[in-house]
Formats: C-alpha cells, sequence, structure tokens
C-alpha cells in the first residue's frame, strides 16, 4: 500500500502535480507560479480518477461560471454518507415561482 513516505517523486509539476508532496506542502506558490507560465491547467494520474489543477485566475472564473451555470440546472446536494444527489424538480419549481416579491 503507497503511503506518503512512499510516493514516488514528482518530475514534472505539469503532468504529475502532487499536492502531498513535500515540496507543493512547504511552498506551493514557486511551483503555482511556474505552472501559470507554463501550463494553464496541470494535470495527474496519481489519484484516482486523475486530477486537473487550474492555474490561472481567468480560467479558474471561467470554470466556476460554468459550474454554477449547470448547478442552476440542478440542485446537487450531498447526503450523510457523502453521495451526490441532483433533486431537478426543486430547480424547475424554483423556475417557476415569482421572487419578485
Amino acid at each position: 500500500m503507497e503511503t506518503l513516505q512512499t510516493r514516488p517523486a514528482v518530475s514534472d509539476w505539469s503532468i504529475d502535480f502532487d499536492h502531498f508532496d513535500p515540496q507543493w506542502t512547504r511552498d506551493p506558490y514557486p511551483i503555482w507560479n511556474d505552472l501559470r507560465q507554463r501550463c494553464p491547467v496541470a494535470t495527474s494520474q496519481r489519484f484516482e480518477d486523475g486530477a486537473y489543477f487550474p492555474t490561472r485566475y481567468d480560467d479558474i472564473r471561467e470554470i466556476a461560471c460554468t459550474i454554477a451555470v449547470k448547478l442552476l440546472e440542478a440542485v446537487v446536494v450531498l447526503d450523510a454518507c457523502g453521495h451526490v444527489v441532483i433533486h431537478e424538480g426543486v430547480v424547475r419549481a424554483w423556475a417557476r415561482a415569482d421572487f419578485r416579491g
């Protein structure tokens, strides 16, 4: 079983970032600055489903706005076990409601 002590060292932060790496946890800012210059979205397969790390403000803002628009289509919540539950009917009811008072 892999532990934090046995994880392989990062060789290229743009394609193999690891936020558990001692260099990252000690001082991530030089890594982030480097990534902003050469890689708008870093990736890693170290995690079960892969991971993406957007590095630039404008990209992060666009991603956040896109997700916000998608969330308006369905209310997404986590249940007590951490499972995603989507309540589309609630959103349709909100869309029909008149909130102007």
